[in-house]
């Protein structure tokens, strides 16, 4: 089995995204969130914003993300050639069943949303394109 290389401060970068991806967080917050040294978070912090991965709100002094992470997003999907093959029929999916319809993927164990075609209905299932889901436990995954 190959060995796995990690890089601490990489690694660190990585999880200070995602603990601001699910919403705005003061440097306190997201010190406690990723549990590191508040100095050693503004250090990272700080490195991710002069790069564009992150935006500091000089009101609330939250940070939240930046829109390089919107960039990169837009050119992964504007790439995905089968993203863009099942968007017409996840739209007619969605249309012949009055349902909203979820295009997914495998990846470790769960399913991560990789398109929504939300209904016209009553009743709208609220997914996020970038959400993970266990497979058990979600229509998607057990279709």
């Amino acid at each position: 089995m190959a060995e796995k290389i990690k890089i601490q401060s990489l690694s660190r970068a990585l999880d200070i995204l995602e603990a601001i991806s699910f919403g705005s967080l003061s440097l306190t917050e997201l010190s406690k969130s990723v549990k590191l040294h508040k100095a050693t978070t503004f250090q990272l912090v700080s490195t991710l914003q002069l790069r564009g991965y992150v935006s500091k709100d000089p009101k609330t002094k939250q940070y939240s993300l930046g829109l390089k992470v919107a960039a990169l997003n837009e050119a992964l999907w504007q790439r995905n050639s089968f993203k863009l093959k099942a968007k017409p029929h996840l739209q007619n999916l969605s249309d012949i069943s009055g349902e909203t319809a979820h295009l997914a993927v495998y990846e470790n164990g769960n399913i991560s949303i990789i398109d929504v075609e939300l209904s016209s209905g009553v009743l709208i299932v609220n997914s996020e394109v970038g959400e993970k889901v266990v497979i058990h436990s979600s229509a998607v995954g057990k279709a």
